[in-house]
């Protein structure tokens, strides 16, 4: 049984979030890995699109987040804009962190986010979460 994420939000059993840096860390991303600037382009256009039929919610980054991210960086050694991105999930209730970066699926940090009521996800293991919670 497969079930779209666009479907799951329509039907409300998640909400998608996103931090508004994850917009522009896509576009370094992109850029460090090798791509053309087109294809960059053509990527954060298709992104912009899925943001907007999936209504996925678009998170600023303010003084609590930036503040409350401060904690996650000295206590957790990781980057400002990985706190962020974790902040950012812990503020807005999310049931899930979703990452592929090693450092966010350590156990210490796992720990810490669900402590937090976050379950952090690879991105390998969501379509196995999301099947056997549709059942």
């Amino acid at each position: 049984m497969s079930i779209s994420s666009y479907t799951w939000y329509t039907t409300r059993k998640i909400k998608l979030v996103f931090s508004a840096i994850l917009l522009s860390e896509c576009a370094r991303g992109l850029k460090k890995a090798g791509w053309e600037n087109n294809d960059i382009f053509k990527t954060l256009d298709m992104l912009d699109m899925i943001v907007n039929l999936c209504g996925i919610e678009i998170i600023p980054v303010d003084k609590l987040v930036v503040k409350s991210a401060q904690r996650l960086i000295i206590e957790h050694s990781i980057y400002s804009a990985d706190a962020i991105h974790a902040v950012t999930a812990i503020l807005m209730h999310s049931d899930f962190f979703i990452s592929s970066d090693k450092h966010h699926t350590n156990k210490n940090f796992k720990r810490y986010m669900e402590n937090k009521g976050v379950k952090v996800l690879r991105l390998s293991e969501i379509h196995e979460t999301i099947i056997k919670d549709a059942d």
